[in-house]
């Protein structure tokens, strides 16, 4: 969810600019287990955390979900396919700052046998890029746009001081109202 606008430098190419909040969330295989110490490995030291989630051989099946919500301010450019006033396809391109607002993030211990939720192991600041393909329909004042876009983060979601590295990969179906 967000919003966007956009500069024209040519009939072809406008440079954008926006703030938007992104949900990215995925799901992990786990195991209920009995409450057991879980040692999270970092390159300078360790921390010990309490853990019911196994990674194998627990007693229940459970899914945890790593869930980050995040806000971004989206800079980039925008270049137009074809010729139509009205009706036209282009591409869009982002570079994303993004601050992480929320997280419920599970990590890995230094055995492999544990998840242990870490909120303090996660990056606050960290950067996206994005790449849509898109088509555009003006009626009247609204312009009206959809297509698929790829979203990616260019550091870990980690410290970097957490061995395991993270680059989220999400992709969707971007719907767009722009006034003009």
């Amino acid at each position: 969810l967000g919003v966007r606008t956009a500069y024209p430098v040519s009939q072809w190419f406008s440079l954008t600019g926006g703030f938007q909040f992104t949900v990215s969330k995925y799901d992990i295989k786990a195991y209920d287990h009995p409450a057991e110490i879980a040692t999270i490995a970092l390159r300078d030291r360790s921390v010990s955390t309490v853990s019911n989630y196994r990674n194998t051989n627990g007693y229940k099946e459970n899914w945890l979900r790593n869930f980050y919500f995040s806000a971004s301010i989206p800079v980039g450019a925008e270049l137009k396919l074809s010729d139509g006033n009205k009706n036209y396809f282009g591409v869009a391109a982002t570079l994303q700052p993004t601050y992480v607002l929320d997280n419920r993030a599970y990590l890995i211990s230094a055995d492999y046998k544990n998840y242990a939720e870490m909120p303090s192991l996660t990056r606050k600041w960290n950067l996206n890029t994005s790449f849509e393909i898109f088509t555009a329909h003006t009626t009247g004042k609204v312009s009206w746009r959809v297509g698929p876009q790829i979203r990616y983060q260019v550091m870990s979601s980690f410290v970097q001081n957490y061995p395991i590295k993270e680059h989220l990969f999400d992709f969707g179906l971007k719907l767009g109202i722009q006034l003009k």
